[in-house]
């Protein structure tokens, strides 16, 4: 009888040791429920590429170590700049030769200013930091043609 039952209890422990084997390799593959995240991740660049893996916007940190703001599809493109003296938002159109400026230029004056074709001649719009407005107009080469005061 004491044979009987230690087979019964052999029987019992192979089945048993496979079935606790396997639970802890499970568990151990088991994903955390929901998304992980860090808290904080460093770095002096961050690159976003699409679909096709080709690169379409920066974060980074630039030659004066203010942080820049880089996105760009095709030729157009917007880029925020918090950089010293000239801190603004651009923006170039779908042929990378027309764009605009919107920010802080030397001295403190807040600015905007419409590029044509050349990038040197049109119009800008600035504040002094006294308040005192200017406009001034300028052709293809960048040659002022009109400004007041």
């Amino acid at each position: 009888m004491k044979s009987q039952s230690r087979n019964h209890l052999m029987q019992l422990t192979g089945p048993v040791a496979l079935a606790l084997t396997l639970t802890i390799l499970l568990m151990g593959q088991a994903r955390p429920e929901g998304p992980t995240q860090k808290k904080e991740i460093t770095a002096q660049r961050f690159v976003l590429v699409d679909s096709t893996g080709k690169e379409c916007a920066w974060l980074m940190a630039g030659e004066d170590d203010s942080p820049v703001l880089l996105l760009r599809k095709g030729r157009a493109s917007a880029s925020l700049n918090l950089s010293d003296p000239v801190m603004g938002l651009g923006f170039r159109g779908k042929d990378g030769k027309r764009g605009a400026w919107i920010g802080i230029g030397t001295g403190e004056s807040p600015g905007v200013s419409l590029y044509g074709e050349s990038l040197k001649g049109g119009i800008r719009l600035m504040v002094e930091s006294d308040g005192s407005p200017h406009v001034t107009l300028g052709d293809a080469t960048g040659k002022t043609v009109w400004k007041a005061p």
